[in-house]
């Protein structure tokens, strides 16, 4: 994605954080909200992305670029 498109993109909501998860054959970020629920998650290995509500993908696909802009993991 363009960081044109991106930057028009919505901006996740105040409390939200991602967190890697590694266990066995997987590895993954989790998008969390302020309460620690899960809002969406991004297999590092498929580089697949999936939000539990698709109105939130744009968010979570916003935390998660942001995320691998700053730890890179290839």
């Amino acid at each position: 994605m363009s960081d044109l498109a991106r930057d028009h993109r919505s901006a996740p909501p105040e409390g939200w954080h991602v967190e890697r998860w590694q266990r066995h054959r997987y590895d993954r970020l989790y998008v969390r909200d302020a309460d620690g629920s899960p809002v969406g998650w991004f297999d590092l290995t498929s580089g697949e992305a999936h939000a539990v509500d698709p109105a939130l993908e744009d968010p979570v696909h916003r935390m998660i670029d942001d995320w691998l802009l700053r730890w890179p993991t290839r």
